[in-house]
């Protein structure tokens, strides 16, 4: 990953391309497994060197349980990148719940290089590269909903 301050300039850039973004969200599916439908925000992507940040969007095929019998419907997850390596963190993680509550925290966990053929690797690739392929899709939810459905 980047230097101390390649990542404050980073996250600089990012938090001036998000205050200035259109509220209207460019999601796009990146990859999918028997749980989880995983998406990018197209709009969201902010580049410093090598370092890319996004926002991506986790729903669950089927909610995630957790303690409790609380249900996570989705997450959206704020990714940190860098191209060069390959390696990658989520800086910030919101859940929401089947009754619309949600939870959010910062995550200052270190960076892990991504497997290859993972989710976090066609994550990173569709970000650093910013090649998303596929159409934009208004509602994340709804469409893994179809995709659920459609088996």
């Amino acid at each position: 990953m980047q230097t101390p301050n390649a990542r404050i300039v980073a996250a600089a850039l990012f938090a001036s391309t998000a205050a200035t973004a259109a509220p209207a969200s460019d999601w796009r599916m990146i990859a999918r497994d028997a749980e989880v439908v995983h998406y990018v925000d197209a709009g969201s992507v902010a580049r410093a060197g090598s370092t890319v940040l996004f926002m991506g969007q986790m729903v669950y095929l089927v909610p995630m349980r957790l303690e409790a019998g609380i249900e996570v419907e989705r997450a959206l997850v704020r990714r940190e990148a860098d191209c060069e390596t390959m390696q990658g963190r989520i800086v910030q993680i919101t859940l929401y719940l089947a009754d619309n509550r949600f939870d959010s925290w910062l995550d200052e966990s270190p960076a892990e290089p991504a497997a290859t053929g993972s989710a976090a690797d066609a994550l990173y690739r569709a970000a650093c590269t910013r090649s998303f392929g596929g159409p934009s899709i208004a509602d994340p939810p709804a469409h893994a909903a179809a995709l659920r459905r459609a088996g």
